[in-house]
Parts: C-alpha cells; sequence; structure tokens
C-alpha cells in the first residue's frame, strides 16, 4: 500500500459513506463530516453529524438527566461517538481497513517509522478530504462556511480539534468550531 492509494481509497469510500448519509436522512442540515481514528490511525472510519441528529441525541439525554437538551446539545455537539450517524457507511471503508492491515500496525515499526507510517496515515485522511473539498461535495458559500470537515479521534483535545479543522476550512466554519468549543485562536 502507498499512502497515495490509501488517500484515494479513502476518498472514495468516505464519498460513499457520506452520501448515503445524506440519502438516508434528506433535509438534515449536516454540520460535520469526518474521517475517524485514533492516535495511531490504525483504524479510518467514517462520522458525520446533523442539527437533527444532534438535537435527537440532546432530547434522549435530557429525559434522563435534570440538563436542558440546548446543554446537553452543546456538550456532544463535537464528540463524535455521540452523533446518531457515527460510522455511518463504514461497510464502504473495508478497503480502507483492508490497506491498513496489509501493513504492520504502527506501533510495530521500528521506533524511527513509527512517526513516518502515522504521519503518512494522517497525512492521507487530509489529503482524501481536501480531494472531496475539491469536488465541491461540501458545498459552496455560505453552506460551506456552515459545515466542518475534520479528522477526529475518540480522545482528542478540543485543540487538535481545531488544528486539524484549519488544515480543511474555510474561516467562518473555523471561526464557528473555535466558539463552539469555547477555544481562541
Amino acid at each position: 500500500m502507498s499512502f497515495d492509494e490509501l488517500a484515494t481509497r479513502l476518498a472514495d469510500s468516505a464519498r460513499v459513506a457520506f452520501t448515503q448519509a445524506r440519502r438516508l436522512h434528506p433535509g438534515e442540515s449536516f454540520y460535520c463530516y469526518a474521517l475517524y481514528t485514533d492516535a495511531f490511525a490504525a483504524y479510518i472510519l467514517p462520522t458525520c453529524a446533523s442539527e437533527e441528529g444532534l438535537c435527537q441525541i440532546a432530547k434522549r439525554y435530557a429525559e434522563k438527566s435534570g440538563r436542558t437538551v440546548d446543554e446537553h446539545a452543546a456538550s456532544l455537539r463535537w464528540g463524535p461517538a455521540d452523533s446518531p450517524y457515527h460510522l455511518l457507511g463504514e461497510e464502504h471503508f473495508a478497503g480502507v481497513l483492508g490497506l491498513l492491515e496489509s501493513r504492520d500496525l504502527p506501533w510495530q515499526h521500528a521506533d524511527d517509522a513509527v512517526d513516518v507510517e502515522v504521519d503518512g496515515r494522517f497525512d492521507a485522511c487530509f489529503r482524501a478530504l481536501a480531494a472531496l473539498e475539491q469536488e465541491g461535495f461540501f458545498g459552496h458559500g455560505a453552506e460551506r462556511d456552515r459545515v466542518v470537515v475534520n479528522v477526529l479521534q475518540g480522545d482528542q483535545s478540543d485543540e487538535s480539534v481545531l488544528e486539524n479543522a484549519r488544515r480543511l476550512n474555510p474561516p467562518a466554519a473555523v471561526a464557528q468550531l473555535e466558539r463552539d468549543l469555547h477555544v481562541s485562536s
């Protein structure tokens, strides 16, 4: 597997998975499309979120707690695993996972090669999403400004989420993410 091949396969798989999400949930306002992984990029899968899906989950949480729907929505907005559409379309990533499995796990590489392997995998994620951006997949103008495209991890600091977002998004989308995360540049 080359990292170029991985980037191409990721773009193809993400396009199909995100299109599936849109088809299954027409009329919803998707605000996030991301590739989801861990610190080593040992796996890479799709995740996305919509305002309507967020509201659905926030209502469910609010029914079980003393907090409001708005409070839950604010705290859940950027937690990929809390989206009802987390991993939606993962079946389209079988080829991606196969490519990753064809290589040693990142931590099985010699010490100096671990960073090269992990960096190559993450770079492929960013290149795949950038390719979809070039196609206009995430929209144009004001529509695009309302969407954050990202590479997310399960255990990731808000600063890291924002740093990744800056690589892929227009200033208006990044500014909204900063406000949501209460992180300033």
